[in-house]
């Protein structure tokens, strides 16, 4: 895990989505990476979610995955994560739309 590379909480808002979105994708994937181990109430957890399942339109495939294999371990606020999943099934990258087949199973879909 590359925690000291991100804010210590995703309540920190603002930071986290920066993170995200900035402009290498090595710190993308960190970012996705690193969510799912932080998340802990119920606004940080739909936050979370959230920015993750905007990110699955990531333009990098290997962001795209780790952003699945996020969701798929926070397995939370289905209205919002599912359908970003579900999106990926079709990706050009097979490998993206694996991941979110494996993280659609955690939800039980």
């Amino acid at each position: 895990m590359c925690l000291a590379r991100v804010p210590s909480r995703p309540g920190a808002g603002a930071a986290w989505l920066t993170a995200l979105r900035a402009a290498g994708p090595a710190r993308r994937m960190d970012v996705a990476y690193d969510l799912q181990a932080l998340v802990k109430t119920p606004s940080e957890v739909h936050a979370s979610v959230a920015a993750l399942a905007a990110a699955t339109s990531d333009s990098d495939s290997d962001v795209r995955s780790y952003v699945a294999d996020a969701l798929g371990e926070i397995a939370a606020d289905p209205p919002v994560a599912v359908p970003a999943l579900a999106r990926m099934l079709g990706d050009s990258q097979p490998d993206a739309g694996l991941h979110a087949a494996i993280a659609l199973h955690k939800f039980g879909t």
